[in-house]
């Protein structure tokens, strides 16, 4: 066996390689340029990535929780994760024009994924009328690389419960590591509220993000012990996590992920019941409602906060009580922003002012009364609601569709969960559906969406839902038919 020798054309790849990376190496010492250096990883990625791309795929899923943020100057990018998100879109791309029944076409056909690519392409289609079009492009682009490996590669991927399982390993690992590491070098801060942004580096941006994503991920750990028989040391292992996630969620001191978790619970009766429907008539009834009180007689200025009390507290009790009384400057900065977009609205209200461009404009459409300690924004955050900044980016027609999304979203993912008699397929389509009202819920107080540890979680959560959703609708068709042709037997 040792004596075996290789095909030539083995050989010859191998040489090939050797003599490029031996050229990458003296060029790039010999010029100074040491992104030559790069080329030979390119290479063995390109190569991996052709011959299996699942490889790659399941590298960017345990890249997510360990990717941290670089600022370049002129662009920040989150790596590794984000390279390797653009190298997926191309990996997509080519698998799909090379083998085209790797794709289920019915789900691509599906309409959450139509409405999904309509966004995208009124995104592109009103760059044109964007304030600055170079910003706008280059959110179209990123798009693309959320779109093709989250919601495409996904869908090709996870069509099993051996994937889906594999998912969730090769995140829950790094994720649950990084929140070892944070609660271990917080514990060196007292635990202390001031303190909470410290032990997020290099993870994460801040205790936002990290709540964000440790807390959407949160309902995947209940479906993966479900997978497990009581008394398996995997079993335990996802217990105990049930348990050291809830404690993580709680310490990060996150307001809005506070709520999603009260949601997780509140939404699993309403599914389970089937009264999802009623709900989002009620809730969008309330907004409607609230909208129009507060932009009626110019109501919204009876909140403006009192400049001088309006201050930021170090302890988490005072910040509640703060937050209640209206006296959080955290809280009121939001209302500061939120304020400014509703203005915004009235001179672009179709076509907005370009996917990416809040923060250049929105300073000369605020009102001084809400101004905050916080307010001349060093961080160059943005609107703090996704559905605002949808509104102000992309117009009426960019926030409806993307409401009609999530709306879509719930409709067939209750649908196929009141369809199904498979209890794994019911338990995947309950998780995917509450990791997406933890989404919602944070987008009322950020805008997180965009970022790679949020955005993925979300499209991934879209496309497993899809993809279960068109199994229960097969199931539900091959069983219509069964009753049909015994009808007919019958007769």
């Amino acid at each position: 066996m040792l004596n075996k020798q290789l095909p030539a054309y083995q050989l010859w790849w191998f040489a090939g390689f050797a003599l490029v990376s031996l050229a990458c190496i003296l060029g790039a010492f010999a010029l100074e340029q040491y992104l030559a250096l790069a080329v030979p990883f390119i290479l063995i990625f390109g190569y991996i990535a052709f011959i299996n791309y699942r490889i790659i795929y399941w590298l960017l899923l345990f890249s997510l929780p360990l990717s941290t943020e670089l600022d370049l100057g002129t662009i920040g990018l989150d790596m590794p994760d984000e390279l390797i998100m653009v190298a997926l879109m191309f990996v997509t791309i080519f698998a799909v024009l090379g083998k085209p029944h790797l794709l289920d076409f019915s789900f691509v056909k599906h309409p959450v994924m139509l409405l999904l690519f309509t966004h995208l392409f009124l995104v592109v289609l009103f760059i044109p009328y964007s304030a600055n079009m170079l910003v706008t492009i280059k959110y179209a682009l990123s798009k693309l690389w959320f779109y093709l490996p989250f919601l495409i590669l996904t869908s090709m991927v996870l069509k099993e419960e051996t994937d889906l399982k594999k998912f969730f390993w090769y995140i829950f690992l790094p994720m649950t590591f990084t929140v070892l590491v944070v609660l271990v070098r917080y514990a060196g801060y007292g635990f202390a509220f001031e303190e909470v942004n410290k032990p997020m580096y290099p993870f994460y941006r801040n205790h936002v993000s990290y709540a964000c994503m440790i807390t959407i991920f949160y309902p995947f750990i209940w479906l993966a012990a479900s997978w497990y028989q009581s008394g398996t040391w995997k079993r335990r292992i996802l217990q105990w996590s049930k348990l050291l996630y809830l404690v993580a969620i709680y310490l990060s001191y996150t307001r809005a992920c506070y709520l999603a978790i009260a949601a997780i619970a509140i939404c699993y009766v309403i599914i389970h019941w089937n009264l999802l429907r009623q709900m989002i008539v009620a809730a969008l009834a309330v907004v409607v409602l609230g909208v129009g009180y507060m932009v009626s007689d110019n109501n919204y200025l009876e909140f403006a906060p009192e400049y001088t009390k309006t201050v930021y507290h170090t302890e988490f009790g005072d910040h509640l009580k703060a937050t209640v009384s209206l006296k959080d400057v955290s809280s009121m900065e939001r209302v500061y922003r939120w304020v400014a977009a509703f203005r915004m609205i009235n001179d672009r209200p179709i076509t907005g002012f370009g996917a990416g461009n809040f923060y250049p404009y929105y300073m000369r459409y605020t009102v001084s009364d809400f101004q905050t300690y916080t307010s001349d924004n060093p961080e160059k955050s943005t609107a703090h609601n996704y559905f605002l900044l949808t509104l102000v980016e992309q117009g009426f027609p960019g926030l409806i569709i993307f409401l009609l999304t999530a709306i879509s979203i719930f409709f067939y993912g209750q649908q196929a969960y009141a369809r199904s008699k498979n209890k794994a397929h019911r338990r995947v389509l309950m998780t995917c559906m509450l990791a997406l009202v933890c989404v919602f819920v944070n987008l009322m107080l950020s805008d997180m969406i965009e970022t790679d540890k949020v955005g993925s979680l979300y499209y991934m959560s879209i496309a497993i839902l899809l993809v279960y959703a068109l199994k229960v609708d097969k199931e539900h068709k091959k069983a219509t038919k069964v009753v049909q042709n015994n009808a007919a037997a019958i007769n």
